[in-house]
């Protein structure tokens, strides 16, 4: 069998499949690359990866996939790297830039303000530095690790995660891995057990991690993000893309 592309986010989240899949055997059967949401499903798209960790907000875009993983990147709660911050309350904003590395965080934003925060703002498509843009009568939607560096600094913040969960009474389900076609029931198992080795080593990684970051690694590993797509996160993303369906 020939090395599989496959592309993975590069984010703080995904960074227990990363060392998963970079310490175990199946490395020699991986050609692994490390890229923005955005940037992997256009990848994907484009037929240059074999599998990938892709945001859950293309699925209905694809034209056919494989589920290849029950591990997932996920949130019950509070997800600390999904946030909207913003120099009002949320209801009361004029303008929110969007991340431009996002997708489904984009569109979990469209469905909170028009059903749980009944407001609607203008949304602007933000470019690198749209950060720095956020006052007054503005907010930004601000994903991965630049949204937990940037805590603290803005008036208002609002964990998405935590809007969801209030919202739908669901887990929500940022990323799931996604493979063209079928793949091999051996190589898949092998797969999946390098994910289930890098998750059950969060604390190794944090380690590697500690300086780039001044929070607990670890309870945001933990606490914050959840590997697991069980029953009820799947309901969660059936709920969600049934959602997307009805946004304008």
């Amino acid at each position: 069998m020939k090395k599989l592309n496959v592309s993975v986010v590069s984010y703080l989240n995904a960074k227990p499949f990363i060392y998963g899949l970079r310490e175990s055997k199946i490395a020699r059967e991986i050609n692994l690359s490390y890229d923005i949401p955005a940037e992997g499903y256009n990848k994907f798209l484009k037929g240059e990866q074999d599998l990938a960790l892709v945001p859950t907000a293309i699925l209905p875009k694809l034209k056919s996939y494989e589920i290849a993983s029950d591990f997932c990147i996920a949130s019950e709660g509070a997800v600390a790297s999904v946030c909207v911050f913003s120099g009002r309350p949320l209801n009361k904003v004029d303008f929110i830039y969007l991340d431009y590395q996002s997708r489904t965080s984009i569109n979990m934003l469209r469905i909170l303000l028009k059903e749980y925060v009944k407001s609607n703002p203008i949304l602007l498509q933000g470019i690198p530095g749209y950060e720095n843009l956020i006052s007054g009568d503005s907010a930004g939607l601000i994903i991965g690790d630049r949204a937990i560096n940037r805590k603290g600094k803005y008036p208002y913040e609002y964990d998405l995660g935590t809007l969801w969960k209030k919202y739908s009474g669901l887990p929500f389900v940022y990323a799931v891995w996604v493979s063209r076609e079928k793949l091999p029931v051996k190589f898949l198992k092998k797969f999946n057990d390098a994910l289930k080795f890098g998750v059950k080593n969060v604390t190794m990684i944090a380690k590697e991690e500690n300086d780039n970051f001044k929070f607990d690694i670890v309870r945001y590993f933990s606490e914050n993000i959840h590997y697991r797509l069980d029953a009820e996160k799947q309901k969660g993303l059936d709920f969600f893309l049934e959602k997307i369906k009805l946004l304008d």
